[in-house]
């Protein structure tokens, strides 16, 4: 087991080394000889301590009472110095970490396939990325400047205790030995804490994300009080589990504290013997003595940044489980080009189950949507109406049959230029927290005021965003919140205008709308939806009427199909479903 977890240690550093911070070998190269010019004048602190004793109070040399104490002044500014530049480019090596695996696992994040969403909650997401990356680039840092500045650091006085007494170094490290036992298991215990924090933490900011968007239903039902219940059993737990690691982290230090107390006893013990048989001096036993005291601080601070490097671990771990989960294409560029000359559409007996799903949510489904036409799909909920639009966006495969537009597999076809071809309004409408104009230019890069104008204007949208505030510059809230249902929608519609792609699909695009305002907008709707291959879902049997072809689906496949006419006329199942 221990090897397994050496092996992936050993992967994630190679892995975070080559990815992240190579190319900042020069600026790590340059620290590490400041922090063993400071480690140097760190370690020379006894030496000068044991010229003081034997020059200046014993000897009373007057050359070594101005010498001495200047090159005490001289290395404390050398040391301070070398760790403040230390300090600084380490910091700027984490920030830039820190900036850099941000965007690579947001890319990642947002690259992947609607699936992955349904195995990572937002929440989840969230904290890797804002809050777990920070620990990353925190133990790196710390490795390359703390630890490694703490390592020379001991390293030196040791070589300087040894120096002085190899018999009194050998008895004093033996209690440090011995304190490696209950730090091994306080590191363990610390893993597994560490762990179980950062999955409440994102479990905390899923809650969060939650109750927030979904403030409306809160309020609505009256549930303020049962989100904070909900929301204090989080905290608590976070608090309980911070509690409980934060005492495996702090009991490090008073551990070595009292190993480094009963070290130095033992070395005045046996030391003092030494100096009274006269084979040690006062400065011998004095440097010595400042050598192991200073030796400890370092240890310690080893020991201490132990939790920062767990941390790490952990957060590091969590973070390449998300980048290490690929999607099924090599990236959105990939595959064929699709080429529309009539956007035809066709499934050919198509079946699909959602990921982890027992029932098909459709079974052989076969239907053809003529260039240019208007074909509706109609159905009670569940009956496999949206699969069809996720399949056709590309946001899942069909696991038997193929779906054509134009003759075109789109399995072969590259996520980008199926999606460059298809134009969306959806009854889940999702506004930025941007101005009008950039939630409106969404449909189109690139796409100029007068374009978008143009858009708003077919939408019949264009007069209510002159009476905003700041007009096309009105910023509107999380989720829209400035606006009503209606005219999230109309903005909806705005985007498809511009977007102006030769296949249009729209889910209940007009279902916040109400019968006068729906018949207003039909006018535009019908200039949208002309010489487009158009479907449509609907439960209003006013939306769909006009259709040029009807799709009745239930459960999963294809019950009839036809005119409103022929199918008003042969279907009771099509019937019952508009209650006619």
């Amino acid at each position: 087991m221990k090897t397994m977890q050496t092996a992936k240690l050993s992967l994630m550093s190679r892995r975070l080394w080559k990815a992240y911070v190579r190319k900042h070998t020069g600026t790590i190269i340059l620290t590490f000889v400041l922090l063993v010019i400071s480690s140097a004048a760190t370690s020379a602190q006894p030496l000068l301590i044991q010229q003081a004793f034997d020059k200046i109070f014993k000897a009373h040399d007057t050359t070594a009472l101005v010498v001495v104490p200047f090159l005490i002044v001289l290395v404390f500014i050398v040391q301070a110095v070398t760790l403040f530049l230390s300090n600084h480019l380490m910091g700027k090596v984490s920030n830039s970490m820190i900036a850099d695996m941000r965007k690579s696992m947001f890319r990642h994040v947002i690259d992947n396939e609607v699936e992955f969403y349904s195995k990572n909650d937002s929440g989840s997401l969230l904290s890797r990325i804002i809050s777990e990356i920070i620990h990353i680039a925190a133990a790196v840092t710390n490795f390359f400047n703390a630890w490694f500045r703490q390592l020379i650091t001991s390293i030196g006085l040791l070589a300087v205790m040894i120096y002085q007494s190899p018999q009194l170094t050998v008895i004093s490290l033996i209690a440090f030995i011995f304190a490696a036992i209950p730090l091994r298991r306080i590191t363990v215990r610390l893993k597994k804490l560490t762990r179980q924090l950062n999955d409440e933490n994102a479990n905390l900011n899923s809650r969060l994300i939650e109750s927030l968007a979904g403030v409306r239903t809160v309020k609505a039902f009256r549930k303020e009080e049962c989100e904070i219940d909900k929301m204090s059993g989080y905290v608590h737990q976070i608090e309980r589990l911070s509690n409980k690691a934060g005492m495996f982290s702090v009991i490090v230090a008073p551990l070595l504290q009292i190993i480094g107390g009963i070290s130095i006893a033992f070395v005045i013990w046996f030391g003092g013997h030494e100096l009274l048989a006269g084979r040690m001096t006062e400065g011998n036993l004095v440097a010595f003595i400042a050598s192991l005291m200073m030796f400890s601080r370092p240890v310690r601070s080893l020991s201490n940044a132990g939790s920062i490097m767990i941390k790490g671990y952990i957060a590091a771990d969590r973070f390449f489980e998300i980048i290490d989960a690929k999607p099924k294409f090599i990236s959105r560029a990939h595959g064929a080009t699709l080429n529309i000359t009539k956007a035809e559409i066709v499934f050919d007996h198509v079946s699909f189950s959602y990921p982890g799903g027992e029932v098909q949510a459709m079974q052989d489904v076969s239907i053809r949507c003529a260039a240019g036409k208007k074909t509706a799909l109609v159905g009670h909920s569940g009956s496999g109406k949206s699969t069809i639009f996720n399949l056709i966006m590309k946001f899942y495969e069909p696991t038997a049959g193929r779906i054509l537009i134009d003759g075109q597999d789109l399995a072969e076809v590259s996520i980008n230029s199926a999606r460059d071809n298809l134009a969306i309004v959806s009854q889940d409408i999702f506004i930025f927290d941007e101005s009008v104009l950039n939630n409106i230019g969404y449909g189109r890069e690139g796409a100029s005021k007068e374009d978008i104008v143009a858009a708003s204007k077919a939408a019949r949208c264009h007069d209510f965003i002159m009476k905003l505030p700041k007009g096309y510059e009105t910023m509107l809230g999380f989720s829209g919140e400035s606006l009503s249902g209606g005219e999230k929608q109309r903005i909806a519609i705005a985007r498809a205008f511009l977007r102006n792609a030769p296949i249009l699909l729209m889910d209940e695009a007009t279902s916040a709308l109400d019968p006068k305002t729906e018949s207003a907008l039909q006018e535009s709707l019908d200039e949208l939806t002309r010489n487009r291959t158009t479907i449509i879902i609907a439960h209003r049997l006013s939306t769909v009427i006009n259709a040029d072809h009807m799709v009745l689906m239930h459960e999963g496949r294809v019950a009839a199909s036809g005119t409103h006419e022929s199918l008003l006329a042969e279907s009771a199942l099509y019937r019952n479903h508009f209650g006619i």
